[in-house]
């Protein structure tokens, strides 16, 4: 529900099912969802009390856990945040396109159905962020890696693991669109990498909805300070963060041990991120020690 209600207040996005029709709920006006916005992040509203208004219901069941992080334990402010992935429906099409010439042929798959048009993601007018849009997970990595934009370790980590699966042939404004079949087949293969045991070093690891992580800084220094050594044989000033360890709270969690992620922290947030295999950075020897 936590997560649900965040991504209304801070995109605008209502992941939530209509109580009369069990689909995605689109029916109130951009006023109305603005307002509704507004209300429950100002506290005059519950956020489910305002879903019963509308006749909506969340879509938990729709979430599919995604890794849950917990904050170093040097850093003042701590969160423990569960990720999700959500999928919207086939066929949904943005109001720009929603507004297609007459004899416009519907979505394929869709003749009977109408289409359910999903808003456009907006900012909360930088309470939390200053931009909001949709794009392919590899169009995010790759403004990140040219650190045009800031994705903190977490969310540069997932949207990595994503980006082979998702809209990966989506790499300019001119690519084709995929069509409802491939991305559907592209949820598929997804969602198979999600759900297939991996082994690592011989060992299991453990799933991704299962794995906690607290991201640890080897060698010199520690998360979110500038004077790192280049452990591994990194450059010098990036921190090798390791995934395997869930954080204190949560000890009898795991982590994730088959990669790391390498950044260099600056005053404004973590840059030069990148994930690369664990024994890749710290080699067999080093690795087994740790």
């Amino acid at each position: 529900m936590a997560a649900i209600r965040e991504t209304f207040e801070e995109c605008g996005i209502l992941l939530a099912k209509s109580k009369k029709t069990g689909k995605l709920f689109t029916d109130i006006s951009d006023e109305e969802r603005e307002q509704g916005r507004r209300d429950v992040h100002n506290g005059t509203v519950r956020f489910g009390d305002l879903l019963d208004k509308w006749g909506a219901v969340p879509d938990t069941e729709g979430l599919i856990p995604f890794t849950r992080w917990v904050t170093p334990g040097n850093v003042p402010k701590r969160f423990s945040t569960q990720m999700y992935i959500y999928f919207l429906p086939l066929g949904s099409v943005s109001p720009t396109k929603y507004a297609s010439p007459k004899g416009t042929p519907p979505s394929a798959g869709l003749e009977e159905e109408d289409e359910i048009v999903i808003p456009h993601p907006t900012h909360d007018g930088g309470i939390e962020h200053t931009a909001a849009r949709f794009l392919p997970p590899n169009k995010w990595v790759d403004l990140a890696r040219q650190n045009r934009i800031i994705l903190f370790p977490p969310q540069f980590f997932l949207t990595l693991l994503l980006s082979p699966y998702l809209a990966a042939t989506v790499t300019s404004p001119s690519s084709p669109t995929p069509s409802i079949e491939e991305l559907q087949l592209e949820r598929e293969k997804c969602m198979d990498f999600l759900r297939k045991p991996r082994m690592y070093a011989g060992k299991p690891e453990v799933s991704f909805a299962e794995a906690c992580i607290s991201p640890i800084v080897l060698g010199k220094g520690q998360y979110g300070e500038k004077g790192q050594d280049g452990v591994g044989g990194v450059d010098r000033d990036t921190a090798v963060l390791v995934l395997d360890r869930p954080g204190k709270e949560v000890e009898e969690q795991e982590g994730l041990r088959e990669w790391v992620v390498t950044t260099r922290f600056k005053g404004e947030g973590p840059r030069d991120v990148d994930v690369r295999r664990r024994e890749e950075v710290l080699g067999k020897r080093v690795q087994e020690k740790l």
